[in-house]
C-alpha cells in the first residue's frame, strides 16, 4: 500500500511541475513585464520556484538525518525501525 501512495505522490507531483513549467514557457513577454498586474507574474514564478526549491531542499536533509538518527539507534541499542539496514563492514 505504501508503494501505491508514493507513486500517487510522485505523479501528482510531477504533474504539478509540468504545469508550472508550461505556465512558465508559456507566458509572453508583455506578462512578464507587466507592473500593473498584483501580483506581478514573474513574481508568482519567483516564489513558486523559491519554495520548490526550500522544500526539496529541507526535504533531503530531513531523509538524510533520519536516517542517520535510525543508523545510530541500530548501532547503539540495537532497536530502529526494521527498514534500517545495519551498516556493512
Amino acid at each position: 500500500m505504501e508503494d501505491v501512495w508514493r507513486g500517487v505522490v510522485r505523479r501528482q507531483f510531477g504533474a504539478a511541475l509540468g504545469m508550472s513549467e508550461n505556465a512558465v514557457r508559456a507566458g509572453p513577454d508583455e506578462l512578464w513585464g507587466d507592473r500593473g498586474r498584483r501580483p506581478e507574474f514573474w513574481h508568482v514564478v519567483f516564489h513558486t520556484l523559491f519554495y520548490l526549491d526550500l522544500y526539496l531542499y529541507n526535504l533531503r536533509h530531513v531523509v538524510l538525518y533520519v536516517a542517520q538518527l535510525n543508523l545510530l539507534l541500530r548501532q547503539t541499542t540495537d532497536d530502529a525501525p526494521r527498514w534500517v539496514a545495519a551498516a556493512k563492514e
